[in-house]
């Protein structure tokens, strides 16, 4: 199970690095189940260091998607 928090998080990672570069609001839709899945993890299992990595993922996602918002008017 580990693995593949390990795994998700890294994933996120990427994720929040390509839309830093593209601006593609459609990376926020492939995200947004990951972190789901992470907070679902923390909470059930009361994995409060990947809860807390998992906030700071979907802090970062809502800097990057301002933004994305404040480029694209």
């Amino acid at each position: 199970c580990e693995n593949r928090i390990d795994a998700i998080i890294h994933l996120c990672d990427l994720y929040l690095i390509e839309l830093r570069i593209t601006n593609d609001p459609e990376i926020i839709n492939e995200i947004q189940p990951y972190i789901r899945e992470l907070l679902d993890i923390a909470k059930n299992q009361h994995m409060y260091l990947v809860l807390a990595e998992t906030c700071l993922l979907q802090a970062k996602l809502s800097l990057l998607t301002s933004d994305c918002l404040k480029f694209s008017q």
